[in-house]
Formats: structure tokens, C-alpha cells, sequence
């Protein structure tokens, strides 16, 4: 029977959702509306955490990203796209455009659409990694916690995803 209390919880775990999702959102009142969309989700389910099945930490942690992802999903003014790998025309490594249609030129909307087709033609791991990973930013290591993987197979995968979509990029669309 699980004697979890959500306020032991709440006071053990919310300075570090709190920094957690500041980092990911660099915006402390979002980080704040966040934090407390989270622990309304973990007091509304506490009672069905089970700690045979995976660690306190882990199960609050999987609530805060999915809080997070929710709120990406819905919120599309900030979302950013990040290719680690990418080499632009500067040398420049990794690639960055917002997908905010008013904010960016032709250009920038054409290789979000590539990028976006590059991703569509993975299988359907691959997709959502390749969808967690660069579209929304998130850690290799939260990848692995949502999808209930190894790191070292999210690591690996992401390796060959970003094989894939450089060389797609390259011969669909002449980008490199």
C-alpha cells in the first residue's frame, strides 16, 4: 500500500522542479505555472505511484515532462528547433529557428519544413525521439525517463537521427 504523503512529496521535490523547468523554459513565472501544474498532477495521481515499478524521483520527474511537453504542445509562440550537427554557410554547428510564421523569412520557414519532412520519412521510434530531442529540446537523459529506455539506446538513436536527417537534408534539399 503506498503511504506516500503529498506533502512530503511537494517539500521534498519542488525547489527542483522549480530549477528544473526555469532551465528548460528560462522564464521563472512559466517555470512557476508550470511547477504548480505539475504537483497538481502528482497530488491528483499520488495514490497510484508504485515504488515496485520505478523510483519516486523517476515517476515525478516523467509528470513534470509530460507537464512540460503539454505545455509545448499547446504553447507554439516558443518553440524553438535545435539540430545539433547542423553546419551552416558561418561554419556556424547547430542550427536554431523559431516557428513563429511572423518572426522568420521564406527561408527560414523552407528549412523548418525540411527539417520537419526529414523527420516524417524516420520510423516511428525515431520520430518521437527525433521530436523530443530537437524539437523540443529535451535532454537525452529526460528521453530516456519518458520513454522508459536506456540512455545509452536514446544516446545511440539520436546519433543515428541526426545521421539520417543531415544526409536528407542534404541530398532532398541542398542544405548543407
Amino acid at each position: 500500500m503506498n503511504t506516500l504523503n503529498f506533502n512530503s512529496v511537494y517539500s521534498e521535490f519542488y525547489s527542483r522542479v522549480l530549477n528544473y523547468l526555469n532551465v528548460k523554459t528560462n522564464n521563472i513565472e512559466l517555470a512557476e505555472d508550470l511547477t504548480q501544474d505539475s504537483f497538481l498532477k502528482i497530488s491528483l495521481h499520488l495514490k497510484e505511484f508504485d515504488p515496485s515499478k520505478s523510483k519516486l524521483v523517476t515517476w515525478v520527474f516523467t509528470i513534470v515532462n509530460r507537464t512540460f511537453i503539454d505545455h509545448l504542445k499547446t504553447d507554439k509562440s516558443h518553440n524553438n528547433v535545435l539540430v545539433d550537427g547542423y553546419v551552416n554557410e558561418d561554419g556556424d554547428s547547430s542550427f536554431e529557428y523559431l516557428s513563429n510564421h511572423n518572426e522568420r523569412g521564406v527561408e527560414e520557414i523552407e528549412i523548418a519544413e525540411a527539417i520537419e519532412s526529414a523527420i516524417s520519412n524516420l520510423n516511428e521510434k525515431e520520430q518521437k525521439i527525433a521530436t523530443l530531442r530537437f524539437l523540443q529540446d529535451i535532454s537525452n537523459v529526460d528521453i530516456a525517463v519518458m520513454l522508459e529506455l536506456p540512455i545509452g539506446s536514446v544516446k545511440v538513436t539520436v546519433m543515428r537521427i541526426k545521421e539520417k536527417l543531415q544526409g536528407q537534408l542534404e541530398e532532398q534539399y541542398n542544405m548543407l
